[in-house]
């Protein structure tokens, strides 16, 4: 990947970082170096028989398994209510229409 200066800049605008003209030149080379380093460091891994990663950390889920337990509880719950019209609770208005 190659760091120009016009990337630079956007780079430190989005990090707020107030970058001169005359040094945003100069940064790009360095850290174009820097990423061809990494880079370079990161294809002499051998990484031909690993399998992705889903997350960095073996995480296991401690909550329960996610399975339906109530089907249709719509009567149930609209027996609790004072009003019911066309099989949805009824309440008053509670904004003044004028």
């Amino acid at each position: 990947m190659a760091v120009g200066k016009e990337l630079l800049l956007k780079i430190a605008d989005i990090a707020a970082i107030s970058i001169d003209e005359t040094e945003a030149e100069d940064y790009a080379k360095e850290l174009d170096s820097v990423i061809g380093y990494i880079e370079q460091k990161l294809s002499e891994i051998p990484d031909d028989d690993l399998e992705p990663m889903e997350h960095v950390l073996s995480a296991q889920s401690f909550f329960r398994a996610d399975e339906v337990t109530n089907f249709d509880r719509k009567a149930e719950l609209l027996g609790s209510a004072s009003v019911t019209k066309d099989g949805c609770h009824f309440v008053p208005s509670v904004v003044d229409p004028s």
